[in-house]
């Protein structure tokens, strides 16, 4: 357990605050994660709806960052100080659980975005299991490069999210995605995984042939399509 302090008077622009008491694991001190087994999602609904019941909801955030993020985003504007952070908890609370954040990963941008990426991904869900809520992992990983900081330091045998919307229509992204998800599956070993977006035959093989189940949901605009 690694100790963080901020001086006294320092405006906590970097939401240091939400380092309090965890664990940073590995070279990189990447927050761990810990196993979920709490409920599973029966419905989703994304971060910029407001569903009727939302106790009968897990809200995700498998959107356009814009819609979650920037300055007066879930990241930044929830500073320690802010009023944000009380008003997001608030609304928080009234769902059934949460996907935590995904912030993007591009792998045509720099590593060091990436990386960036995975530990604010990894601090938010440590922040948000901290209060108490039900909150599945998000694993987002880019290239190769970032396979070692995005698969360790998570407790094996867990319940995680992951988005396949966006990242498998063309065959280049699609070898990389399935490339990293083999790779995943292998190294963090989930009992289960919440999937939005398309299911892949192959994903399907690897899941059946290392015995961990699917919870399958289509995007929003598939399940418009199909009239539901």
């Amino acid at each position: 357990m690694k100790k963080i302090s901020v001086t006294k008077g320092f405006k906590d622009t970097f939401n240091f605050y939400m380092l309090k008491d965890i664990q940073l694991i590995g070279n990189y001190e990447m927050p761990y994660i810990k196993k979920y087994e709490g409920p599973l999602p029966l419905k989703l609904s994304d971060y910029s709806k407001h569903p009727k019941n939302p106790n009968e909801h897990f809200i995700h955030h498998y959107l356009y960052d814009y819609l979650f993020d920037g300055k007066n985003g879930l990241w930044y504007g929830c500073l320690e100080s802010s009023r944000k952070v009380n008003s997001y908890l608030l609304r928080m609370k009234k769902y059934q659980g949460i996907i935590s954040p995904d912030y993007s990963i591009y792998i045509d941008l720099p590593l060091i975005h990436q990386l960036w990426n995975i530990y604010r991904d990894r601090l938010t869900y440590v922040w948000l299991r901290s209060k108490e809520l039900n909150v599945i992992f998000n694993l987002r990983w880019g290239d190769y490069r970032t396979y070692d900081v995005a698969f360790s330091g998570i407790e094996k045998h867990s319940i995680i999210s992951i988005g396949s919307h966006g990242l498998i229509k063309h065959p280049e992204n699609r070898s990389i995605f399935l490339n990293g998800f083999n790779k995943m599956i292998k190294r963090v070993m989930p009992s289960k995984i919440v999937l939005y977006g398309p299911i892949l035959d192959e994903m399907s093989y690897i899941c059946s042939t290392n015995h961990v189940e699917i919870i399958h949901f289509d995007c929003e605009q598939v399940e418009a399509r199909k009239g539901k």
